[in-house]
């Protein structure tokens, strides 16, 4: 994503719960060189999605939810949702 998103929007990163604590100092690596990133500190998965106008993930039932609330989602990871609109 910091390769090929444009560099003016908005980004928030939400690591996976089970995860947070494992890859939250890559996020914040992440924020530091990208200035318009943001870590995502909503528990709630539906507060996390609120404002969101798409959902990126690489595997995740975020993509259920995000779709349940009317917002795009692309997956990067094949799996459940390979071959689906």
């Amino acid at each position: 994503c910091h390769n090929y998103m444009p560099k003016n929007i908005e980004v928030v990163i939400r690591p996976h719960p089970a995860y947070r604590g494992m890859l939250l100092p890559a996020c914040q690596e992440l924020c530091k060189i990208n200035k318009n990133w943001r870590i995502c500190e909503d528990n709630h998965i539906y507060d996390a999605l609120a404002g969101a106008r798409i959902v990126v993930s690489m595997f995740s039932t975020a993509v259920n939810q995000a779709l349940a609330m009317g917002i795009p989602a692309v997956t990067l990871a094949r799996g459940v949702y390979s071959g689906t609109g």
